[in-house]
């Protein structure tokens, strides 16, 4: 049984390397995509883009390769390896299920926050049966600035 050190009266999730283990599987497709269009992308890069919204990432990736690389080719090409990835190769992080678990027996409201978009949220909760077990969801789109510039309120669609 987890225990906590004073009862929360709610807790927020984010998604990615958190919930679902794909930080590797974004890394994987984008290494891959550059690797297609010649381009060496060192694995410090891909580490600093870790839980940024796509534009930010995206942002830090041209500053590497400057403004010669077709960088909506790579970004196209990783974008169609990691929704491949996610439907072979996603998974749920060790212990998530029995955290819900608890939660649910303590009472606990839990959302999640995350820079991914909705539809990519859903898939995963959907794919592990979760969606159901989350009172909130706000992802990417739903605030005006995302990560690593959150505002502190935002609209929150029904997930």
């Amino acid at each position: 049984m987890v225990r906590f050190p004073a009862t929360p009266q709610a807790i927020v999730f984010d998604l990615d390397g958190v919930l679902f283990d794909t930080e590797a599987l974004y890394r994987d497709a984008l290494l891959a995509a550059a690797d297609e269009v010649d381009i060496h992308l060192p694995l410090s890069l891909c580490q600093r883009m870790v839980g940024l919204h796509g534009h930010a990432a995206r942002l830090l990736l041209r500053e590497h390769v400057g403004d010669e690389v077709d960088l909506d080719a790579v970004w196209e090409g990783a974008s169609a390896r990691y929704h491949a990835l996610f439907d072979t190769d996603l998974r749920l992080k060790p212990g998530v299920t029995r955290l819900l678990d608890t939660l649910d027996e303590l009472g606990i409201p839990r959302a999640i926050a995350t820079s991914s978009p909705h539809a990519t949220a859903i898939h995963h909760l959907d794919a592990f049966g979760l969606r159901d077990r989350f009172d909130a969801l706000v992802a990417s789109g739903d605030c005006e600035r995302c990560k690593p510039y959150p505002t502190l309120t935002c609209e929150r669609p029904g997930s």
